[in-house]
């Protein structure tokens, strides 16, 4: 049984082709250990991008770790409890699992990212070090694709299990809620590009695109570029005492011209725990035209987002397909040394071998020669004796 259940559609009553939208029924469950580790495991890794394996996060253990409490913490699937989620919300203790790898890899990570800023960091450091108050680290990811309407129930279920939990006496009470979160940076080239993209507010031929002209207004752009990749974070980043955006580790070189896909980044965001359940009613009035959602709604952006959703999915299967190839690398690599051993081994005993048969054919040689010098002799003659 899921959690609920929330549909995502059409109006009946719209008979354009502008576009084309289908009927979505999205089912809430709790995390899975059985059916969702690779999934998760996926959306872990395009939350964190590459900087997870610089840092050595240790998304195997993370995962398992996010899997190892189900009660608290929700994942959206289409087909039912055993199909793979397309998104996820979970909350983690960092003073309860402040030994664990990964959450201790986290800590130092945001240690370091924060330095950017000397008040964020001050504020970690008094959180980090102390333990009368616990600090949550706030994990969420989805498909590029999924609509912005699932976010807000998730977070409502994360906060009523959160109080079933601490009813239980379950250490679920924090004082701060830290988010790792992702978002990008356009040029000032692609910031027009998307400007030019944004759907005319006169004459609207259709009531689709009528629609769609009350309902989109045209974006707005920001002075340094950079944008939120979910719209729920512009909320939470409001709430936030502090915030700081950073390039990832290995994308730190500057991108080409005509590369490929967004020009994806890093952001951490701390917030109080008292305006947490604010931050949540605040979601609930998220305007599906903010500029994040906009990108990745507008009709005309539909094929390049279609291509990015299996760009991202293709990127993760890619990571996990070179992990394993390295392993075999490393795995091909003792074997081979082990051969070559054996084969050396096999050589010197060849040689050992040839030098016992030829020191053989020496000692045949020379019996032979003896024997054949026998013979040549003849018989001996019997010495007579005056």
């Amino acid at each position: 049984m899921s959690k609920r259940k929330q549909s995502v559609g059409d109006d009946s009553d719209d008979s354009s082709s502008d576009v084309s939208l289908i009927d979505v029924d999205f089912d809430f469950f709790d995390p899975n250990p059985k059916v969702d580790y690779q999934a998760l495991k996926r959306l872990l890794n395009q939350l964190l991008q590459k900087d997870a394996e610089v840092y050595n996060f240790d998304i195997h253990a993370l995962t398992e770790l996010v899997l190892g409490q189900p009660t608290v913490g929700t994942t959206i699937k289409t087909d039912g409890i055993e199909s793979d989620p397309y998104a996820f919300l979970t909350v983690l203790n960092m003073h309860v699992h402040h030994e664990h790898p990964s959450i201790k890899a986290i800590a130092n990570y945001a240690l370091e990212k924060s330095s950017a800023d000397p008040a964020f960091h001050t504020t970690l450091q008094a959180l980090f070090s102390q333990n009368q108050s616990h600090v949550a680290l706030v994990l969420s990811e989805r498909l590029i694709n999924m609509p912005v309407q699932v976010i807000p129930p998730m977070y409502n279920m994360l906060a009523r299990e959160m109080q079933w939990a601490i009813d239980d006496n379950e250490p679920y009470t924090f004082s701060h809620y830290l988010f790792i979160t992702r978002n990008y940076h356009l040029t000032p080239e692609e910031e027009s590009l998307l400007l030019n993209a944004a759907p005319s507010s006169k004459g609207p031929t259709s009531k689709k695109s009528k629609k769609a002209t009350t309902t989109q207004p045209v974006p707005e752009t920001t002075p340094d570029g950079i944008y939120s990749y979910h719209p729920e974070d512009e909320c939470i980043k409001s709430a936030s005492i502090h915030s700081v955006d950073y390039r990832f580790k290995v994308d730190s070189e500057p991108r080409e011209k005509d590369s490929f896909g967004l020009d994806t980044r890093g952001r951490i965001m701390l917030v109080p725990g008292e305006r947490f359940p604010e931050l949540i009613a605040k979601m609930s009035e998220v305007p599906p035209a903010t500029m994040s959602l906009f990108l990745f709604s507008s009709p005309s952006l539909s094929p390049l987002i279609s291509l990015l959703a299996k760009y991202d999915t293709a990127l993760s299967l890619y990571d996990d397909l070179a992990r394993d190839i390295s392993q075999m690398k490393k795995a091909t690599q003792l074997v081979r040394q082990k051969i070559l051993k054996l084969f050396e081994t096999k050589v010197r005993r060849k040689k050992a071998l040839g030098i016992q048969s030829e020191a053989l054919d020496v000692l045949l040689a020379a019996e032979v020669k003896a024997q054949q010098r026998r013979k040549g002799a003849g018989p001996r003659k019997a010495r007579r004796w005056d």
